[in-house]
């Protein structure tokens, strides 16, 4: 294999321009001839440098300077077959008004394929935006500009974006880029960039090969263009890692613009485009970063020119080098000098092979829209029963992470902890205490989802940063090295990183917090959705939107119905496709919203996708009305379940004391318990039944509730059906859990729903654990993160909570919000530590 030292290409920077405030960072360049004394052996990016990238690519996916029109949004959300063109090829490729015309006619073709209608989105940069899919006075625009606008390939973006009034066509590099924030997958061009002639001088190598290398968009083109070297093209980007596919020609050759063979054959040959759509979209599941370029020949009636055109193509290159033209100026010139002296021949070749491109782009769009909308064809791993996907093998290395299933996604909030530890004993108001500060990354959401990572779960985040600042920049590091899908975290352009800042007494109680949480306060509920729906796989728009609460109502985490051993939580579950969704307090109203369409659009579709709500604080459990209905996990604190039951009383039991009973929610008791009848304990001194009624009856709302009591251990309530489920795990009793009866029937509807509690003849007095207390911040979402991790892995409830308790413990003893500890290697010491066989689970 020839590899870019072969090609004799000398060091040339290719920076990855900092635009929108992101950081710019260097790619390392092609090797340098072996003859030069610093020639490098291999040319492959590193893979920090390609997670970069990707941060730089997800930062401008949910940029404002992004502009998808109406048309491409719809589709794009409803699974439809979109198409990238290019707008070099309209300011620079032909005359006006022949240019807008032939536009105009490439995007009919999309739209009139016999299949399937295809939608074109043509790329431009137009007043400061990138637009994706121009309308026809966008596209008269760039007509008339001609060659003022301002080829633009990834390099040339912060230009132009900065200049406001600048129009840029966007290049085949420029257009991948564009297709890629977009979520397209498929671009047609006329024909792409290559190692120009004469590149042992000149070193001229088109950016498009670079990008082709490291951005995921499938190109489909009639091949390189003729006035390139060829041979040295498609060894570039063999190097690369680029697949090259001929479609639909006799001959394996890889074309060669105006001419159908090159005389060097393609990596593959297809006969079809259903069999390349299956090649891209296999390329595509795989999370390979590279693209795809895919060669259809020139029709035939046109390839009979091509002796006549290619004498003009070499007159023209002697002129080129006669008058010195470098760069970018290179094939505009080529472009016009052919056509001028073919009399225009070659432009109507042109134009004839771009249309072709367009009807075969839109045959494999077509096809492979179909392929991404259907259910997978390979079966995850099972566990017990529970469908989940393949855990990654490092959590620190992104490439492990399968970004296709989503075994948690988390909704919520990121944040860079500020933590003061006062050391006096005594707090000073309205004064200067000295303290220890200490810095961390936090926020309810990212510390889950970190938990989760770290545990060897699946994980993606949709969250919001700063655009620029080094906090942000710090803080999506950081998630990626722990394992965290970060391809869905916005940021925002005019915010910074946001911030928690907390004091805390000698004792390590909180005094005082503050939080900045503007960056995810600004983040548009319509990005939110986009992210889920992509993750989950469904259309981002749906008439399910609309469903009423008695259709759309929480599924049973374990199955229909609950199924419970007489001694344990532990479920009996059925097979599912698993899914959770994990939303933090920190979201307003209207972001939760358009959490729970998503949400309910793939219930509607049979999915077993679940809604587990973190209230972050008591202040922030008033936004709990947005996901009521649909919610099938809740994990409060003793305080915060105090005042869910008092929201749920007075703002649902006052306006309907009867539940409608389609939807099989039971009213709150309505008779208070017996003054007298107290809990006797063997950790604690005793359970109050007002907390075990606040319980009860918030499983009338919301089938699993975990709440945490602090050094007291955990308390889950699950109804299962008219009955509710309670057990107490004390935190100072080691893995050994302690079980309690209760006696107390409670009232639930109009007939006695007895509430039980596991019973265990095991139940001893542990002596508590003193544990080297060093950061709370992050412990109860440790023990979330815990909790659905466990239960992802196959674990029942009961061990999944034992779990939790363990996860909180470590992060307790943690300098950071999240136990660095964490590792896959807990869930199964939990089995190990309960005398299970871990094949019983595995």
């Amino acid at each position: 294999m020839l590899t870019a030292a072969a090609l004799g290409l000398a060091p040339k920077s290719h920076t990855w321009r900092a635009f929108s405030g992101f950081t710019a960072t260097t790619r390392r360049p092609p090797s340098l001839p072996s003859s030069h004394p610093s020639s490098a052996s291999s040319s492959s990016s590193s893979p920090c440098l390609v997670a970069a990238s990707r941060r730089c690519v997800s930062a401008l996916a949910n940029s404002p300077l992004l502009s998808v029109s109406e048309e491409v949004r719809a589709a794009l959300a409803a699974g439809r077959p979109v198409v990238a063109l290019e707008s070099t090829i309209v300011s620079h490729g032909m005359p006006y008004p022949e240019n807008v015309r032939t536009a105009l006619e490439v995007e009919a073709i999309l739209r009139a394929h016999p299949a399937a209608p295809v939608v074109p989105a043509t790329v431009a940069i137009i007043d400061g935006k990138i637009q994706v899919g121009l309308s026809q006075e966008q596209l008269e625009r760039l007509g008339q500009a001609g060659h003022k606008a301002v080829k633009t390939s990834r390099r040339d973006f912060g230009q132009v974006l900065a200049s406001k009034s600048a129009i840029g066509a966007t290049t085949v590099s420029g257009t991948m880029i564009a297709a890629h924030m977009a979520g397209i997958p498929l671009f047609v061009t006329g024909g792409i960039g290559g190692v120009h002639r004469g590149v042992l001088e000149t070193y001229d190598v088109s950016a498009d090969l670079t990008e082709l290398g490291r951005t995921p968009v499938a190109v489909v083109c009639a091949g390189a263009k003729s006035i390139l070297d060829i041979p040295r093209t498609l060894e570039y980007l063999e190097t690369e890692g680029v697949p090259t596919i001929t479609l639909g020609h006799n001959s394996p050759d890889f074309p060669a613009f105006f001419t159908p063979s090159s005389g060097i054959p393609a990596m593959t040959h297809v006969e079809t485009e259903q069999a390349c759509a299956e090649i891209i979209h296999a390329h595509l599941r795989a999370g390979l970063t590279s693209g795809l370029v895919v060669g259809v020949p020139i029709p035939t009636a046109f390839s009979s020119q091509s002796s006549f055109i290619q004498s003009a193509i070499d007159q023209a290159l002697g002129e080129v080098s006669a008058r010195g033209i470098t760069g970018k100026e290179t094939t505009p010139f080529l472009l016009a000098r052919v056509n001028e002296l073919t009399k225009g021949v070659s432009l109507t070749a042109n134009i004839a092979l771009v249309k072709n491109n367009a009807a075969k782009g839109a045959g494999i769009a077509t096809e492979l829209a179909k392929l991404r909308n259907a259910p997978a064809a390979s079966k995850p791993q099972h566990h017990r029963g529970i469908t989940l996907p393949p855990p990654p093998s490092h959590a620190a290395s992104e490439h492990h992470l399968n970004r296709g299933s989503a075994g948690l996604i988390v909704v919520g909030g990121s944040m860079v902890d500020v933590l003061s530890n006062v050391t006096s004993p005594r707090v000073t108001m309205a004064s200067s205490n000295v303290a220890r500060v200490t810095q961390s990354f936090g926020g309810v959401g990212r510390n889950i989802a970190e938990g989760a990572a770290r545990l060897g779960l699946p994980t993606h985040l949709i969250s919001a940063v700063g655009a620029s600042d080094m906090l942000s920049s710090g803080l999506l590091a950081h998630c990626e090295a722990s394992g965290i899908d970060t391809s869905h975290v916005a940021r925002m352009e005019d915010h910074s990183a946001s911030v928690y800042s907390a004091i805390f007494d000698a004792k390590g109680d909180l005094v005082v917090g503050a939080t900045d949480s503007a960056a995810l306060e600004a983040l548009p509920e319509a990005q939110i959705a986009l992210s889920l729906s992509q993750l989950l796989n469904v259309p981002t728009t749906s008439s399910s939107d609309s469903l009423k609460p008695e259709h759309a109502e929480p599924q049973s985490p374990f199955g229909t119905p609950f199924k419970f051993d007489q001694t344990t939580l532990a479920a009996s579950p059925n097979s599912w496709d698993q899914r959770i969704v994990c939303v933090d307090g920190n979201l307003s109203r209207a972001q939760m919203r358009a959490v729970v369409q998503v949400v309910n659009r793939a219930r509607a579709e049979q999915r077993r996708v679940h809604l587990w709500f973190e209230p972050t604080s008591v202040t922030k459990l008033a936004k709990v009305d947005a996901l009521l209905e649909h919610l099938s996990f809740i994990s409060p604190n003793e305080l915060e379940l105090e005042e869910l039951d008092r929201i749920l009383h007075e703002r649902y039991l006052c306006e309907h004391p009867k539940r409608n009973p389609k939807t099989r929610h039971f009213p709150p008791a309505t008779t208070p318990p017996s003054e007298s009848a107290k809990v006797k304990l063997n950790i604690w001194s005793e359970l109050p039944l007002d907390f075990v009624h606040r319980g009860v009856r918030v499983t009338a709302w919301i089938p699993v509730v975990v709440v945490s009591v602090g050094s007291r251990g955990k308390v889950v309530f699950v109804r299962d059906g008219a009955e509710v489920h309670i057990k107490h795990y004390p935190s100072d009793s080691g893995w050994c859990s302690v079980e309690h009866e209760l006696a107390q029937a409670v009232q639930a509807g109009k007939s006695a729903g007895a509430f039980t509690t596991a019973k265990s003849s095991a139940a001893t007095s542990v002596p508590a654990m003193q544990l080297p207390v060093v950061n709370v911040t992050g412990a109860g979402d440790s023990g979330v993160a815990g909790t659905i991790s466990a239960l992802l892995r196959g674990l029942p409830l009961d061990d999944a909570v034992k779990v939790s308790m363990r996860c909180s413990r470590m992060s307790l003893m943690s300098p950071q919000a999240i136990s660095t500890h964490l590792s896959p290697l807990l869930l199964t010491t939990q089995l190990g530590m309960e005398s299970r066989q871990l094949t019983s689970v595995l």
